[in-house]
């Protein structure tokens, strides 16, 4: 260390940390605005026929900014190897599929849901959707989900139609 060196004053350490602050806060809101949109998606990959023990059950909530799906999807008597399923929204007007952001979630009383002698409390699943995204009347969108998990490519129509915000 040099001698006769003097610190930073306390001005340049309270400016870099407010720098670095607004610079996590920043990343912060981009992903959050990320995780909360949808994405176009071509359905036409998903060609696999729906399996007869597909099981599914989705619950609809939110508020008049954002609506959450929250529920599970799994085939019964199958070992999950490795996970890959997202909700999408089916414009039944256009006719155009979005994927919505959605994230495996754990609930142990999946643990025994389709009687099979395999855990599957690692079918969970959650997704979320801005309504400023979506073409009211939010009841034109039917909800579905793409299955992918242990590499299969299943399209599922569910004919449930969203209720919209405040579900």
């Amino acid at each position: 260390m040099k001698e006769n060196t003097r610190p930073l004053p306390l001005t340049a350490y309270l400016i870099t940390g407010a720098l670095m602050v607004a610079a996590l806060l920043g990343f912060a809101l981009l992903v959050r605005a990320d995780v909360q949109r949808s994405r176009p998606v071509d359905a036409t990959v998903y060609t696999e026929a729906v399996p007869a023990g597909l099981m599914w059950q989705l619950t609809e909530g939110g508020n008049e900014e954002l609506i959450t799906l929250d529920g599970h999807v799994l085939i019964a008597g199958e070992v999950i190897q490795w996970w890959k399923n997202h909700v999408a929204l089916y414009d039944t007007q256009s006719g155009e599929y979005r994927q919505l952001s959605t994230t495996m979630v754990c609930r142990e009383e999946l643990e025994t849901v389709a009687n099979d002698g395999i855990n599957q409390s690692y079918s969970g699943i959650a997704a979320m959707v801005r309504t400023e995204e979506l073409t009211p009347p939010f009841s034109r969108y039917e909800i579905c989900v793409l299955y992918e998990t242990n590499h299969h490519n299943i399209l599922v129509h569910t004919g449930q139609m969203l209720k919209g915000g405040a579900a």
